[in-house]
């Protein structure tokens, strides 16, 4: 399924009329994707509803065309943006090997707060942070909770957010430096922070986050 109808279904399951197409003009740095090369979402769910709840969303290496490499200039950057404790972050689609509903956890004694434990998928275990622990965010009351699993250097590992929202493509040079505000931490953890519309995502250091201690 697209991310058009991934959207569309977002806003029904909300109670939300679907508005009437509109021709709509996205700006020009940056801007929901929908284009044929665009990584592909998949999703198992079977109605509405399901849908809605993202069961298992795969995402799909994109194609490249014929001599994409030879234009640095017009490099692009495409994320998948979702929440964490009412605010917005995101990570590159290419290092995202899967989305999974929400599922049991096994809690590892002695472990990092942040650390949830490890949970079964196909029969490998995979171990889950807690995004909103990691990144030293607020406690959230009724969230809808997704585990993102990331593809990084040594082993794939799952993190624990709140809804996904949509995926976003704009140029490389829209991304911005963390703000001097943040900590060193806090920057180790942010690779840079990109605006949308009147709205800032920071987009996270994946390899950062997967380092459990």
């Amino acid at each position: 399924m697209d991310v058009a109808k991934i959207r569309k279904k977002i806003k029904e399951a909300a109670g939300q009329k679907p508005p009437e197409k509109v021709q709509e003009e996205a700006p020009a740095d940056v801007q929901k994707t929908e284009s044929s090369d665009t990584p592909a979402i998949k999703e198992s769910a079977k109605t509405p509803h399901e849908a809605v709840q993202q069961e298992v969303l795969s995402i799909t290496e994109p194609s490249v065309s014929p001599g994409a490499a030879d234009e640095p200039a017009d490099e692009q950057m495409e994320v998948l943006a979702f929440n964490v404790a009412d605010e917005e972050y995101a990570v590159m689609t290419k290092e995202i090997h899967e989305i999974l509903r929400y599922q049991d956890i096994t809690p590892v004694p002695r472990a990092a707060k942040y650390f949830k434990g490890v949970t079964s998928i196909r029969g490998k275990i995979l171990p889950v942070v807690d995004l909103r622990e990691r990144i030293g965010l607020k406690e959230e009351a009724g969230s809808r909770r997704k585990i993102i699993i990331l593809r990084t250097s040594k082993e794939p590992i799952g993190i624990l957010v709140g809804l996904v929202l949509d995926v976003l493509r704009f140029p490389a040079a829209a991304l911005l430096q963390p703000p001097s505000t943040l900590n060193d931490e806090e920057k180790n953890f942010v690779k840079g922070v990109v605006r949308v519309k009147d709205r800032f995502i920071s987009v996270l250091n994946v390899e950062e986050i997967a380092k459990i201690s």
